[in-house]
């Protein structure tokens, strides 16, 4: 698997893989980023706690990968949250860290890369300038999930043997 090198911005910025000490800092990023979108106050819902009592109060953002395997298209990366504190946005970081992303996909021969986009989130912009494609607009895929409580009820439904989760 792909490691990404530190990429040093000018003589302020390094782009480089989350430490374990990072944990709580990105912890703070993720809280950030849910109050900007506007998020209910109880989230996220994750709680992150450094193995080290050496934090790193240096980071200015984050972005959260994971490879998955699609049926149709084989491997691909999908992006979680990529995210900078305001007062560094617009100085081209995002760009460099986005970029960054995209050098994973292409070293670990993913055949696409995925993400979601708040609707009204100007970095959308950002990303169909890169060539991304609306898949809800072009191809009517529609993103589906099913939320822990529903989960629970689906299970608990097949356990009784009451009602098949396909009958609803």
């Amino acid at each position: 698997m792909f490691e990404l090198e530190d990429i040093k911005i000018g003589d302020s910025y390094v782009i480089r893989g989350a430490r374990r000490t990072d944990c709580e800092r990105i912890h703070q990023l993720v809280k950030d980023l849910a109050d900007d979108l506007g998020a209910p106050k109880n989230t996220p819902k994750v709680d992150a706690k450094s193995t080290n009592s050496q934090s790193n109060s240096n980071l200015i953002g984050y972005a959260f990968t994971s490879f998955t395997f699609s049926s149709w298209y084989g491997h691909e990366l999908y992006l979680e949250d990529i995210y900078l504190e305001k007062e560094h946005q617009g100085k081209g970081i995002g760009a460099r860290l986005f970029d960054a992303v995209v050098e994973i996909a292409v070293k670990n021969n993913c055949t696409t890369m995925n993400f979601l986009v708040v609707d009204g989130n100007p970095v959308n912009e950002f990303y169909m300038r890169r060539g991304a494609v609306d898949q809800t607009i072009e191809n009517k895929f529609h993103y589906c999930s099913i939320r822990s409580e529903q989960l629970e009820k689906l299970y608990q439904k097949h356990l009784s043997g009451t009602e098949s989760s396909v009958d609803k």
